[in-house]
C-alpha cells in the first residue's frame, strides 16, 4: 500500500483530537458489534480492517525510521489515528496516521490518500 507522508512545518500540538491505535482498535470492535451489517457494508471485515490499520502503522513507523535514523526516534506518543474520506467515488473511509517525535515535537501525517491541504 502506498502511504503519502507529510512533514508539518509546525508541530502538531493537539494530540486530545486524535485516538491513540490500541484505543482506537477497541472503539472500532465495539462500534462494529452495534451495527456489524453497515460496517461490513462501509468497511468491510473487521479482521481485515484491523489488518490494515496494522500494515499502515508498521508501513508508516518503517519511513519514520528512515527519516531519522540518524536522530533520536523515541515517539512523543503512540502511534494516533484518524478516520478519513477513502475517496469521492469509494463511498468508504480509510485512516490516517499521526507519528511525533519526542525530542522536538516533529511531526508526519501518514495517508492512503493524497491529503494536497499538507502539502
Amino acid at each position: 500500500m502506498k502511504l503519502y507522508s507529510y512533514f508539518l512545518v509546525h508541530p502538531l500540538d493537539w494530540e486530545f483530537c486524535f485516538m491513540e491505535v490500541d484505543d482506537y482498535k477497541k472503539w472500532l470492535k465495539k462500534s462494529y458489534q452495534k451495527k456489524e451489517e453497515y460496517y461490513k457494508h462501509l468497511v468491510g471485515e473487521l479482521p481485515e480492517v484491523l489488518l490494515q490499520l496494522d500494515e499502515m502503522i508498521a508501513q508508516a513507523m518503517k519511513e519514520w525510521e528512515v527519516a531519522f535514523e540518524d536522530l533520536e526516534q523515541d515517539l512523543r506518543c503512540p502511534p494516533l489515528v484518524f478516520p478519513i474520506p477513502a475517496g469521492i467515488l469509494s463511498g468508504k473511509a480509510t485512516f490516517g496516521i499521526v507519528l511525533k517525535r519526542s525530542e522536538d515535537g516533529d511531526t508526519f501525517v501518514y495517508s492512503p490518500v493524497p491529503l494536497s491541504y499538507l502539502e
